[in-house]
């Protein structure tokens, strides 16, 4: 490791899953690599704060994850201009986010701090990495509202902000992601008001996990109908809200859909019977709730006691409320 610390003309290095310990950002003198474009120290067991690497202005790639790394975020990363993916993940990281470090990052694709310690509210200036296509911020301790500027990363596929402490309505916004997202995740924080209308413009998403919140609707139904044009969802999670009115019928053209979780709300009304049309479902829960009558047929030819079902895979795991006449479900609550 010693001679590293001299090798000036250095472009790339790779070290990651090694088992290195300790403090060694400190003694490799990172700040002499002017050269170096691609850093891999993740998969170790490296600890202290992460050097001050302003120097290092021809980097494209940083990656620090899966460590043990402590301290604050060194406003000195916003000199890294020309920085691609920033993978910080999975270390002991504090404090808030610099607002200067996202101003800068307009090359930026990948950015992951998730699984730290992070805390404060998320800054506006995120709106400005509109080249990001990874944003995972999940698993720390965030506060305040989602930046309506999230709007503006209009090639995001993918954005988790799970776990954290965010509040606030779930800004409109995110509608305008309708280009390139694939996955949504605000589960696990304490966000309410009602699920906007306009996240039915995401029409290529595969996963919308919304449950753990605080979501409701002051009129009307819990669960906008425009989500029923999400044809290609294959996972959605809406489960322990406070969402009201009746399912919606057209969730029966989310054909794709293999898990569907409703449970832990205040649904109330009948079953659809255009559930049945989700032929690859795995999983429905529905218990919670105060919906009525009984499980429709259609549904019950998905479970693997009935020979009527037409579906690659079977319903094996439908679960609702006891009060529900369910000669299928798998247990109830």
């Amino acid at each position: 490791m010693t001679t590293l610390r001299y090798m000036q003309k250095l472009e790339q290095l790779n070290l990651s899953g090694n088992k290195l310990t300790g403090d060694i950002l400190s003694n490799l003198l990172i700040k002499n690599w002017s050269n170096m474009i691609q850093l891999n120290l993740s998969k170790n067991e490296l600890t202290g704060s992460i050097i001050s690497v302003g120097s290092l202005k021809s980097m494209t790639h940083l990656h620090f994850s899966h460590n043990f790394l402590s301290g604050a975020l060194p406003v000195e990363l916003s000199r890294l201009t020309k920085l691609e993916t920033l993978l910080l993940d999975e270390n002991e990281l504090s404090g808030s986010i610099p607002d200067l470090l996202f101003s800068k990052y307009t090359e930026m694709t990948d950015l992951r701090f998730n699984s730290n310690n992070l805390d404060s509210k998320i800054p506006s200036s995120i709106g400005k990495m509109t080249k990001l296509n990874i944003l995972n911020l999940q698993k720390n301790d965030f506060t305040g509202t989602i930046p309506s500027e999230l709007g503006n990363l209009v090639k995001l596929k993918e954005l988790y902000l799970d776990e954290n402490d965010l509040s606030g309505a779930i800004p409109t916004e995110l509608g305008n992601l309708k280009s390139n997202m694939i996955l949504l995740d605000l589960s696990s924080n304490g966000l309410v008001g009602r699920i906007p209308t306009e996240l039915g413009r995401l029409t290529k998403l595969s996963t919308l996990f919304l449950h753990r919140n605080l979501l409701n609707a002051p009129t009307g139904s819990g669960i906008p109908t425009e989500l029923g044009q999400l044809t290609q969802l294959a996972s959605l999670k809406l489960n322990s809200n406070r969402l009201r009115g009746t399912i919606p019928l057209n969730f029966g053209l989310l054909t794709l859909l293999a898990q569907l979780r409703l449970d832990d709300n205040r649904f109330s009304g009948n079953i659809p019977d255009e559930l049945g049309n989700l032929t690859i479902l795995k999983s429905m829960r529905l218990f919670e709730n105060d919906l009525e009558g009984s499980m429709p047929e259609s549904v019950c030819a998905l479970t693997p006691d009935n020979d009527g079902s037409t579906g690659v895979s079977y319903l094996i795991d439908l679960v609702s409320d006891c009060e529900i006449e369910c000669d299928c479900c798998s247990s109830c609550l």
